[in-house]
């Protein structure tokens, strides 16, 4: 009879731990997420800055002898309650060096991803619904100094965005991170890391937008 006790007690004990084991894995779950959600700009990818590393995007391999340059003004995730996401990048094509000294944008680039996001653990999932690249040139010597279309760098850049950017980071491991700054602003910093690859992370600064609708996509 003492046996017959022994076992349940041990039964009982053994189910509660890896009831409480399970909860708590789900209660992570949702809290990394939570976290997760808003607004995230792109301070690095694999130790690079965003500028530098749209302006490698724009290096042309037929003729290396044309140098352009990219001037980003945005280059931010956003994620949101609903389970989705999106990625968004504007910058400017300059000549480089630039005639004269003076920069003068050539062309507008535009690009948006969206699809939905799964966290798991400690992992974080990506999956593309739509993707646009969307090249308009504001300098009528655009095709001259770009050595390419309009149409034809647009190609380009979205090939060139999927292999060094999307496919990559697809599924990674996540990590956020409280930090403070010099002037004792407390922000949060999100770090995005390709699992066998420990310098191919992506990281982030989260950005405070008044207006951001975590409901909406």
């Amino acid at each position: 009879m003492y046996c017959k006790k022994s076992s349940r007690l041990v039964f009982v004990i053994g189910f509660s731990i890896l009831t409480i084991l399970g909860c708590g894995g789900d209660t992570d779950d949702l809290m990394l997420k939570n976290e997760l959600i808003g607004y995230w700009g792109v301070v690095s990818v694999k130790d690079v800055e965003p500028s530098r590393f749209l302006t490698v995007l724009l290096v042309n391999e037929e003729n290396e002898d044309i140098l352009l340059k990219a001037a980003h003004h945005d280059f931010l995730y956003l994620f949101y309650v609903n389970g989705s996401w999106g990625l968004e990048v504007i910058f400017d094509v300059l000549p480089n060096p630039a005639p004269n000294g003076i920069d003068e944008s050539l062309g507008l680039v535009v690009g948006t991803w969206k699809g939905t996001y799964q966290v798991l653990g400690d992992t974080l999932t990506l999956t593309i619904e739509t993707e646009a690249v969307k090249v308009t040139p504001t300098n009528e010597f655009f095709e001259e100094i770009t050595g390419t279309t309009e149409a034809e760098l647009q190609v380009k850049l979205t090939d060139k965005f999927r292999m060094s950017l999307i496919n990559p980071f697809d599924k990674t491991f996540i990590e956020i991170n409280d930090f403070r700054d010099i002037n004792g602003f407390i922000g949060s910093e999100l770090t995005l890391t390709i699992p066998g690859s420990p310098r191919g992370q992506m990281r982030f600064e989260k950005l405070f937008v008044k207006d951001f609708d975590d409901t909406q996509y």
